[in-house]
């Protein structure tokens, strides 16, 4: 796991059984977390951004809420 501090934000560069090649989490900047430990994440899926095995965007496709 590994920090990068951008001032108003930082980058979390961390690994997943679920993203093998690594994840990147922005978190807010004062956030501290130590080596090794065992984080939660979650994300809205409009604020992912995930990309294939040689850097290409996957296309973004929505859900619409169904009226109440």
């Amino acid at each position: 796991m590994a920090l990068e501090s951008l001032g108003d934000a930082a980058n979390l560069y961390c690994e997943s059984v679920a993203a093998p090649d690594g994840l990147v989490a922005r978190i807010p900047p004062l956030e501290r977390h130590a080596h090794g430990s065992s984080l939660y994440l979650g994300a809205a899926p409009d604020h992912c951004h995930v990309f294939d095995a040689e850097g290409k965007a996957f296309k973004r496709t929505g859900v619409r809420a169904l009226a109440a």
